[in-house]
């Protein structure tokens, strides 16, 4: 399964910078990147701005995900209090938790850029709009089903780390 989730997340990372890069000359050189109700914009970015902002959000979020499940309750637990956990605590679940809590992060990760190439397309479908609009149907589409799925990787999750 692991290797399954570290597959997912670079294709996921990959797919998501490639959808943003691809979709650049379809962007203005002042861009609306943020939106008030009803999807008038009411905060502009430049187009240069922009596109670096969406591709370090594209790599760098699901990257910090990665090193919050990764590396830091391996080598930093005391920073977690993961002591005072008596699942994390115990020496023989702790691999099993470790391994289903890396296997999580790269999901999450994965989501996570997934939903940053959706927030871009749908800035991008804004700009297709005279004068720009966001829909805001889809944005809240995109949003709670984000959230849906957050929320049921993390049931996963700890179902599975109590079976550990």
């Amino acid at each position: 399964m692991q290797r399954f989730a570290w597959s997912t997340l670079a294709a996921s990372v990959l797919a998501a910078v490639t959808v943003i890069l691809a979709t650049e000359g379809q962007l203005p050189s002042s861009v609306a990147m943020h939106f008030a109700r009803g999807g008038q914009p009411n905060g502009w970015m430049s187009h240069d701005l922009y596109m670096l902002v969406m591709v370090a959000l594209a790599i760098g979020a699901p990257l910090a995900i990665v090193a919050a499940t990764t590396w830091l309750p391996r080598f930093k637990p005391s920073l977690l209090k993961l002591d005072r956990c008596k699942r994390w605590a115990d020496p023989a679940a702790r691999p099993a938790i470790l391994a289903s809590t890396r296997t999580f992060g790269a999901f999450a990760a994965a989501m996570v850029a997934a939903f940053v190439a959706a927030l871009h397309l749908l800035v991008v479908a804004a700009h297709e709009n005279v004068p720009v609009r966001l829909d805001d149907a889809w944005f809240f589409a995109i949003g709670i089903s984000f959230a849906v799925a957050i929320v049921l990787g993390c049931l996963i999750h700890t179902v599975h780390t109590k079976r550990a």
